[in-house]
């Protein structure tokens, strides 16, 4: 109860710290607190006590239908609490755990680690616009901070305890972490100690991102390194500091990536680079052939398969195709179906592709970048009419996906225009990391995620680096103004001239 008491006295500091830096940026958070908490113990209390509402929803023991994972994390993030022992997806699981430790195992405890983090996340990026900011950058900080505030599927996933407010906070501070370093001052002994400080916070949550989405961190560290290629380009001031930086945060961060990451997907990246550059040897070379470079995209073929084949329960499929007979289950917009372990009878490539339907065996890659590109951005209703295809969602569901899919376009929408329109005040490393980060996540997204259900929470890690476009226009990151000329009609004093010396 005392540790408890200091978070609420910590949340209402963050709201004085956030008021005093912009009133709008404060009353949001002050707004997404109170919508968070009352949504939040609603549910809980409901659900705990087994009220007449919402009955067919219900699970007990304050856990609900609507999101069914959350019960699952709160009973790893107990064995992490009662006996110190890691389970799967560490990143999250793991200082679940020890927050519980602290708080109290109960089912409360991952609602208020949500609320905390989402607070945290809009306290991270209001600091990094600091206090003098001109008029373009409070219209950014105050985009970025609503929407964090009010995207449909933070507000779920913290009212239920889900791990996406944690993560989508941890990318926030990481980002900013990261253009702290790359974008401060010049070397002194201020920065030298923002630079530790720095490391100190970005390393450990690199490796927890990692361990919540180790797909992700790569694609992050990828997006990092097109950043500095982009400095380097662009030539002085930056291109030292790029060089000098990207020798050394790019082999920290990938050791973080190793070390904290779970899965494959480490293993997978080496293969998908070192193999296919290994394989063009002998075929240009030795054997004058042309050399085979499909490794990754049979990869994520796979993978799209095995969505159908273990789970059963892609959310985008042909209305006329699948036989009626076999239908598929109705599945929350909590579930995340991409396996992350090996089943306990794995089957051979060739005989799960013999399993499939026909029209999943033989859809075109282009064809599902195209399906998942529609259900990232198009509500179901218009989707429905422009695919043709059956959503097997329930009726909750669908309308929070929705109403996501439209908070998605909208944000999107205006933090690109204001970037556009005020292009000559940008950042270009913020600008380049953002875009580079949505596309790389946006495409295997797009073709892998097929599955409705997964895809409306897996939108934000599209969603975030869009967000974090913002923080181009933030004056600390901005870019560094050219050096002032006197204007034509005064002396280089300052002095206005005579009319002769015009």
């Amino acid at each position: 109860m005392a540790i408890v008491c200091l978070i609420v006295m910590g949340l209402l500091w963050a709201c004085r710290f956030v008021w005093l830096r912009s009133r709008v940026a404060g009353l949001m958070l002050a707004a997404g607190l109170a919508i968070r908490i009352g949504g939040g113990a609603f549910f809980f209390t409901v659900s705990y006590f087994e009220w007449p509402y919402l009955t067919s929803l219900q699970m007990g023991n304050g856990f609900w239908t609507l999101a069914s994972d959350a019960q699952e994390y709160y009973r790893m993030g107990s064995q992490v609490a009662d006996h110190w022992v890691l389970t799967t997806t560490r990143g999250y699981v793991g200082p679940l755990g020890y927050w519980m430790r602290a708080v109290g195992v109960n089912p409360a405890s991952p609602v208020l680690f949500a609320i905390v983090m989402y607070t945290l996340g809009v306290v991270t990026l209001v600091t990094a616009f600091g206090r003098n900011r001109t008029r373009v950058a409070d219209q950014a900080l105050h985009l970025g901070v609503a929407a964090l505030t009010f995207t449909p599927m933070l507000v779920y996933a913290a009212v239920f305890g889900l791990k996406d407010v944690f993560f989508t906070s941890l990318v926030v501070i990481m980002t900013v972490t990261y253009f702290t370093v790359l974008l401060g001052a010049s070397w002194t002994r201020t920065t030298r100690t923002t630079n530790l400080l720095a490391a100190a916070v970005g390393i450990p949550v690199m490796g927890m991102i990692a361990g919540t989405r180790a797909y992700f961190a790569i694609l992050l560290w990828a997006a990092m390194g097109v950043t500095y290629t982009v400095c380097v380009m662009a030539g002085a001031p930056l291109r030292r500091r790029a060089l000098a930086q990207a020798a050394v945060v790019l082999p920290v961060l990938g050791l973080a990536i190793v070390l904290g990451g779970e899965g494959n997907y480490p293993r997978f990246l080496g293969n998908l680079i070192f193999g296919n550059l290994i394989s063009l040897v002998p075929d240009a070379v030795v054997e004058r052939q042309t050399a085979a470079t499909r490794e990754g995209l049979d990869e994520l073929d796979r993978r799209r398969k095995s969505i159908d084949e273990y789970g059963g329960n892609s959310m985008l499929s042909r209305r006329t195709k699948r036989p009626a007979a076999d239908p598929l289950p109705r599945q929350t917009p909590a579930a995340e179906s991409l396996p992350t372990e090996t089943p306990a009878a794995p089957r051979t490539e060739a005989a799960v592709a013999d399993s499939l339907p026909k029209e999943t065996a033989g859809a075109g890659r282009l064809e599902g970048i195209a399906v998942g590109l529609g259900a990232l951005l198009l509500p179901s209703p218009v989707l429905g009419k422009l695919v043709g295809i059956d959503l097997h969602i329930s009726t909750t569901a669908r309308l929070i996906a929705d109403a996501d899919t439209l908070m998605f376009d909208v944000m999107a929408a205006m933090i690109l225009w204001l970037v556009i329109v005020n292009r000559r005040e940008t950042s270009s490393p913020p600008l380049v990391l953002g875009l580079a980060l949505a596309l790389l996540v946006v495409v295997p997204l797009a073709y892998v995620m097929t599955n409705f259900g997964t895809l409306i929470r897996l939108r934000l890690l599209v969603a975030a680096p869009l967000w974090l476009l913002t923080l181009a226009l933030a004056p600390g990151f901005a870019a560094r103004p050219a050096p002032s000329v006197p204007a034509p009609n005064q002396s280089p004093a300052g002095i206005p001239a005579r009319s002769d010396e015009h």
